[in-house]
């Protein structure tokens, strides 16, 4: 840091007697600079001003002249508007008269507003909706009028969502984001931009951790270390009220507080013990926590229980603090004594919340002089919790430092090593406050006194950086002590600054002035309340609600209502607005405006009432402290300090690495998560309104659907009394009887389940209910009541069970029924009492077996003349299809609009993170060209897709602009991903509201990256798509997104130029098909000479059939039979890239063929961005007005399907069943286009054909009834030279009843080969991409039973190349059964099912599965017998061909 060698410049040419010149030390921009200019024995005129140098080294200079009468006081304004940063003075010298010159460093601060950024949580998890406020005011909490810029960055810095010039609404603005499934996890940020001035505030996004039963520990908040002991309540219980029983672990440790870099640690106490729902544990400090009497510390107590059987764990902690004493004792001091001047101690008993006593004993006060003088003890009695010891220091004792001993009963507090302030000349000056805790409206007194008789003293009150008042006293005669009374105004609060100076006729000693800081109360002047319209504080779920706020009419208000649950799981505070906008947050940044350089808020539960000295060594440093330059001829300050202009000034906030991981060696977890204590719902008001001129605005809304506690705060803000908050009301929804029930997503046919159904009663009497289940579709089988193993089945429309409730109360149920039919299975239960009805619906999804989709699409062009086309469903072998869809649609892209709505596939690479933002693109684009931008839904629902694809593709962006394979900041920037990542960003600038940096920077950073040659090298391992890294194929990618982002651009021309040449020089007919066919576009788009060469050798490789044609890879030995190459996602990526080809080429009428064949690749859901973008450019080739009828004739029924198709009804796919019927013709009548398909869902229990992959799921032996653990080994089925796979998608169906946790990915991703992995479907089914090699290769998943299900059949396990679906693989496994009455055996409505016979019963349904399975599907042994076998026989089959 530079220094500058005179602090103050001054040049006195003349006798001007104590001219003085105070002005703040900070400057900020776009504010007020006020100057304070004190007069001295003559009037005077002077040059104020702010001078200095910009940074861009432009000179600044804006200033005033002024003229000052003498003995008096004024207060002048500077106008700053934005000088930037630099450095600056501020500068005063005299205009006539004698000449007086001075100058004085200041420090720029480019921050001049409060600008509080509101969200309705400050944790957020994926998909999730962001509520935020930005709230922009001035120091004095008044409202802005100025527009701002708002930016949302992901944790890595970049930007998601921008609003750009939006207007205050009186000083607030309000919006939305929503979140994706897969965004980066992290701290995001939500940044503010007013005037060139940059605010933020940070969000965490993050996995919740939701609670998996009930749990709750009670304990003191506080003990005495005299108590010796305490009492832990646990109480734990299962959401339908049952209570957990398994094996509880108390730790308990004293937290110790040291400066060390090492922290103090002591070793966790532990206690073991069997849990049954409730427990209270005893703790001793002595013999359990071997803790001695100490100084006040924090004692962390932590529970966790893991559950019998399932091994489910939850913990729960608490602090409890540990004291000597109830009381403790606050002193605050002044830093350096004045000789001859009273030295004030502030003495205050307080308790462990920092609050102070209502007592009224005694204290003693000993001084000690380190010069050997005896002690002196002071008795004082405290008033209401306060006392004040005053001593003066006499001359004898000037070289001495001083002492203290504050004693309270048995507690002390020691002042040390207090020093004498310098002054040359032996003479001192002070402030004493005579009033305290003042507010706004009440008056300062304060007394100033000095050493000596005073003829003239300068006073000041500085408020939020700003001189509020100047005044000058003549005093006649000269006397050592006056007083000054001074208003508080509400500029003053939360706190002043009061200052004082005496200029003197001794050379020596020119200028005494001594400074304190006053709080003063009342910081918000805008009263504002919440009240609900109608009275009382319950409301009925999902019904109308009206809150009213008060306040001053013209207000801009804002309400927020959450859960209170929310607030007791930390995700918002307890004030009812959120975060961001508590009183503490507001009063902390209003305090950083005061330019104090000594921070009087750091670590202080509040300020002393009678304010705090703001003293130093010397007089130059009582102005710093007070964060203000004086120019005066009284003060000489030659000394070093600090550059000024270059220094960061000092605020109350933590250090950057403050936090659980300040001192750990550990980083913080990757995959940040939040564990919540309880189930927390969604916020459900975030509303604004206008309050009128009868000082009321009302707002209504519709309360929450579930009953439950729930918060309202409110906010307003006025243009003349500024900002206020109301008080948070909280309500209640209820009503007299709730059901809830525990049920899975999905079930398979067969299996059976225990309904749990759970009745809560707010009602004060014990209630007996009749809870029936309906049954009226015969969905389920109900468990036979009769005892006998042959009772016949019969049907049964519903069952009932008669249950007592206790009043304020809940109990359970449960109904055993087996799943009896594949569909959506309407769960309908009524409970019905005295008075008292409710009622529940849900769903279960009954399968059988493995589902996927089956589906074939046909193209009917009928342009020129009659068109026909046969459509064929052709399920995998072993699949079984049920009811079969006919489908017509008059736009190729029907299809694709409709996939849209589905759930993306997970976001295993940057490649598969943007495939919404690219599916959206195209879709949109689309839209435009073809005219049909009348389509509003379809266009929301893809510019949600394209933010949401946005995001995800984000989270693998680096710092340099690149792109990743994988997120992290380990991750290696990656040129294929960069690539396709550039190429996407060009296009979505339209369609998100983002700046176009990310595209421009992933292109800056391939350009970097070429080689000399013009290529793009590969990568050496971790090959996600092997087809697309190659070198050729990867320098046409890098080559299409430089053409597509900087396409124009002359300084990127060279590059594109290197890369087309080395392409061309390349271009040869042995390329395999892909690298041809992408080469070709590639050549094609840069419109080079041999784009024709490259298109004929893409013609010599096509395959054609009937009515298709595209392209495929030389195939080896027998691998021709793969039934997955049909239509398989590398075959369709390079008939898209193709197809593009053919259409830059103007091939339109051959490019047909193909475009039928890309139809067959798009299935209902993740579609391929590559054959989206292709079928939309043919389809826009060929676009023509439609009026057809297409007939459809479909075997076994003698009339032919109709659908009348026209260009108003074309992204329409209008929809016929036809039962199980496999193939039809269509044949039109009319013009235009049109497509005709069918589709189904099929269901196997087999393994796959043709496995790929060693895919080996084994059931360990450590796994019970209760809880699984499943090992999963995997490995490449080398074929010819394809000795390698790219990144596969492992898919985990655990059976029903198990339910996957956080703490299953943990232990899936510690698996080397493992990437990533998230769970779905409720965490019935686990997701892992990861990377395949020749060597097999095991990870290792555990999950509980969580749900109760029983007779469970196999679950399956599916590998899957993302890059290449003809690599793939299926297996089955079964977890170790369970019967009936191991589920239900806890209700006295199923305990039948524990008996004798009906034991024999399940025993014979299981064997009978058995069975069932033994036709279709092996079980889990053979499973893993069958892989093994497959895969030697097609090595068998290799090694012969």
């Amino acid at each position: 840091m530079s220094h500058l060698i005179v602090f103050t410049i001054f040049t006195i040419l003349g006798a001007v007697q104590s001219v003085s010149v105070l002005g703040p030390r900070v400057l900020r921009p776009h504010s007020l600079y006020r100057v304070s200019i004190a007069g001295g024995s003559k009037a005077h005129n002077l040059y104020v001003a702010v001078e200095g140098k910009k940074a861009t080294g432009e000179q600044f200079n804006q200033g005033r002249e002024v003229q000052v009468p003498a003995a008096s006081s004024k207060l002048i304004n500077i106008e700053i508007s934005d000088p930037g940063p630099g450095s600056y003075k501020l500068v005063a010298r005299s205009t006539s008269g004698s000449q007086f010159s001075a100058s004085a460093a200041l420090v720029y601060q480019p921050r001049s507003f409060c600008i509080f950024v509101q969200t309705d949580k400050r944790v957020y998890q994926p998909g999730d909706t962001i509520n935020f406020r930005v709230i922009a005011l001035t120091k004095y909490l008044l409202p802005l009028p100025n527009t701002i810029d708002v930016n949302l960055l992901d944790t890595g810095g970049s930007p998601v969502r921008q609003w750009a010039g939006e207007t205050l609404d009186r000083g607030v603005f309000s919006t939305e984001f929503t979140l994706a499934d897969e965004p980066a996890l992290g701290h995001w940020t939500i940044q503010v931009e007013v005037q060139g001035q940059i605010y933020s505030k940070t969000v965490m996004v993050a996995d919740y951790v939701q609670p998996k039963f009930e749990m709750e520990m009670v304990m003191p908040k506080e003990i005495q270390f005299s108590e010796r002991k305490f009492n832990i309540n646990i109480t734990a219980r299962h959401f339908n009220g049952l209570p957990v029983v398994g094996e509880l672990t108390i730790s308990a440790y004293a937290v110790f507080f040291s400066n060390l870099l090492q922290p103090v640690f002591s070793t966790p106490t532990r206690k073991v013990i069997d849990f049954k729902g409730t427990i209270n544990v005893p703790l001793n400090l002595k013999t359990d926590l071997d803790l001695a009497e100490d100084a006040a510390r924090p004692l962390v107590v932590e529970a966790v229980l893991e559950e019998k059987d399932t091994l489910i764990r939850q913990n729960v902690s608490s602090r409890i603090l540990l004291l000597r004493t109830p009381y403790r004792l606050k002193v605050t001091t002044p830093d350096y004594f004045k000789p001859r001047l009273p030295y004030r101690v502030q003495i205050e008993v307080v308790n462990s919340t920092g609050h102070i006593m209502d007592i009224s004993d005694d204290v003693t006060v000993e001084r000690l002089w380190d010069d050997g003088a005896p002690v002196n003890v002071t008795t004082l009695t405290l008033s209401d919790g306060v006392a004040e010891y005053s001593m003066t220091p006499d001359v004898a004792h000037t070289n001495s430092t001083l002492n203290l001993v504050v004693k309270y009963k048995e507690v002390s507090e020691r002042v040390v090593n207090v020093q004498k302030s310098i002054s040359p000349g032996g003479q001192y000056i002070t402030l004493e406050l005579l009033t305290r805790d003042t507010a706004v409206g009440d008056v300062i007194h304060a007394s100033i006194v000095a050493t000596e008789p005073m003829d003239i003293v300068h006073y000041a009150v500085i408020g939020r950086g700003d001189i509020l008042v100047a005044k000058t006293l003549e005093l006649t005669p000269a006397v050592r002590s006056t007083d000054i009374s001074v208003p508080v105004t509400s500029a003053m609060s939360p706190g002043c600054i009061l200052i004082a100076w005496y200029p003197r006729v001794d050379p020596t000693d020119k200028l005494l002035v001594a400074a304190v800081y006053v709080p003063n109360d009342k910081l918000l002047q805008h009263e504002v309340s919440v009240t609900p319209v109608s009275s009382g504080s319950v409301f009925r779920p999902n019904g109308l609600v009206e809150f009213r706020v008060s306040g001053e009419a013209g207000s801009q208000a804002g309400l927020l209502g959450t859960d209170v649950d929310s607030i007791s799981n930390g995700l918002t505070s307890s004030d009812g607005l959120g975060n961001g906008l508590d009183l503490n947050t507001i009063r902390r940044e209003v305090e950083s405006f005061s330019g104090l350089k000594h921070s009087v808020f750091k670590n202080e539960d509040h300020i002393a009432g009678m304010g705090v000295d703001l003293g130093g060594m010397t007089a130059t440093d009582v102005f710093k402290n007070a964060g203000v330059v004086i120019l005066t001829d009284g003060l000489e300050a030659a000394q070093t300090v600090p550059d000024a202009s270059s220094e960061v000034m000092e605020t109350g906030t933590r250090a950057p690495q403050a936090g659980p991981y300040a001192f750990s060696r550990l980083p913080p977890p990757v995959s940040p998560r939040f564990y919540l204590t309880t189930a927390s719902h969604q916020t459900w008001m975030f509303n604004n309104l206008t309050i009128g001129s009868d000082g009321k605005g009302t707002r209504e809304g519709w309360s929450p659907l579930s009953p439950g506690s729930w918060s309202v705060g409110a906010f307003a803000v006025h243009p003349t009394l500024g900002l206020g908050i109301a008080s948070p009301q909280r309500f209640t929804t209820n009503v007299p009887l709730t059901i809830t029930a525990e049920l899975p997503e999905t079930l398979q046919k067969g299996e059976t389940l225990a309904a749990v159904i759970t009745l809560r009663s707010s009602l004060t009497v014990d209630t007996a209910l009749d809870v029936t289940f309906h049954n009226s579709d015969q969905y389920f089988e109900f468990e036979p009541l009769q005892n006998t193993v042959d009772s016949p089945k019969k049907i049964e429309l519903f069952r009932r069970v008669r249950v007592a409730v206790p009043a304020r109360g809940s109990a359970s149920t449960a109904f055993l029924v087996s799943m009896a039919r594949v569909g959506e299975a309407p769960v309908i239960v009524e409970a019905t009492g005295t008075g008292v009805s409710s009622s529940l619906f849900r769903t279960i999804d009954v399968q059988d077996g493995f589902e996927e989709e089956v589906w074939s699409w046909a193209l009917l062009d009928a342009r020129r003349g009659i068109a026909r086309a046969n459509v064929t469903l052709s399920p995998a072998a072993g699949t079984r299809v049920a009811a079969v869809s006919l489908e017509a649609a008059g736009d190729l892209l029907a299809n694709s609009f409709r996939a849209m709505k589905a759930p993306p596939t997970v976001a295993a690479d940057a490649s598969y993170a943007l495939r919404p933002l690219a599916r959206a693109c195209i879709l949109l684009d689309y839209l435009q060209v073809t005219e049909q931008e009348d389509e509003i839904t379809i266009r929301k629902e893809a510019q949600a897709q394209a933010s949401f694809g946005y995001q995800r593709l984000m989270a693998y962006r680096r710092s340099d602009g690149s792109f990743s394979q994988e997120t992290g900041e380990d991750a290696e920037s990656d040129v294929w991903m960069t690539a396709v990542a550039a190429r996407w960003l060009s296009r979505s600038g339209r369609y998100v509201s983002v700046s176009p940096d990310a595209a421009t920077s992933a292109a800056r950073w391939l350009s970097r990256a070429q080689s000399a040659d013009g290529s793009w090298s590969e990568p050496t391992s971790k090959l996600n798509a092997p087809a697309a890294q190659a070198t050729l194929s990867l320098t046409a990618h890098a080559l299409q997104a430089l053409l597509d982002t900087k396409g124009g651009d002359v300084l990127y021309k060279n590059t594109i130029n290197k890369a087309v040449n080395y392409i061309a020089q390349h271009l040869s007919a042995d390329l395999d098909a892909y690298t041809l066919a992408v080469v070709s576009y590639a050549l094609t788009a840069a419109r080079h000479p041999q784009a024709s060469e490259a298109l004929q050798h893409l013609e010599k490789r096509a395959n054609t059939t009937e009515t298709t044609l595209f392209w495929s890879r030389k195939l080896e030995g027998s691998e021709w039979r793969n039934p997955w190459l049909k239509g398989n996602s590398l075959e369709a990526s390079t008939a898209a890239w193709g197809l593009r080809a053919m259409l830059n080429s103007r091939l339109v009428e051959e490019s047909v063929p193909v475009a039928r064949y890309l139809l067959q690749s798009l299935g209902p859901k993740d579609q391929d961005p590559d054959v989206i973008d292709a079928v939309a450019q043919f389809a826009e080739a060929i676009k023509t007005s439609t009026k057809l009828r297409v007939s459809v004739n479909v075997s076994g029924f003698d009339e032919p399907r109709q659908f009348n198709i026209d260009s108003d009804n074309a992204l329409i796919i209008q929809t016929q069943l036809i039962r199980n019927i496999r193939s039809a013709l269509a044949v039109t009548e009319g013009r235009g286009i049109a497509i005709v398909g069918m589709s189904a869902k099929g269901s196997t229990n087999v393994t796959a054909a043709w496995p790929r992959y060693i895919l080996d799921p084994r059931v360990d032996q450590v796994s019970t009834k209760d809880r699984l653990q499943l090992s999963i080994c995997i490995g490449f089925v080398a074929v010819g030279n394809e000795t390698e796979g790219g990144l596969a998608l492992l898919t985990v169906q655990l059976p029903s009843g198990y339910l996957a946790d956080i703490n299953t990915i943990t232990e899936l991703t510690t698996a080397r080969h493992v990437v990533g992995a998230r769970l779905t479907a409720g965490g019935s089914r686990v997701l892992a991409w990861l990377r395949t090699g020749l060597t097999e290769r095991c990870a290792t998943l555990a999950a509980p039973r969580a749900l109760p299900v029983a007779r469970q059949r196999s679950a399956w396990v599916t590998l899957l190349d993302l890059y290449d679906s003809s690599h793939r693989a299926r297996m089955f496994y079964r977890a170790i059964p369970s019967t009936a009455c191991d589920v239900c055996r806890t209700w006295p409505s199923c305990a039948t099912a524990c008996g004798s016979a009906a034991s024999q019963l399940a025993d014979e349904t299981d064997r009978a599965a058995d069975r069932d399975k033994q036709k279709t599907a092996p079980d889990s042994a053979h499973s893993h017998t069958t892989t093994y076998v497959t895969v030697l026989i097609a090595a068998l089959i290799l090694m012969l061909s």
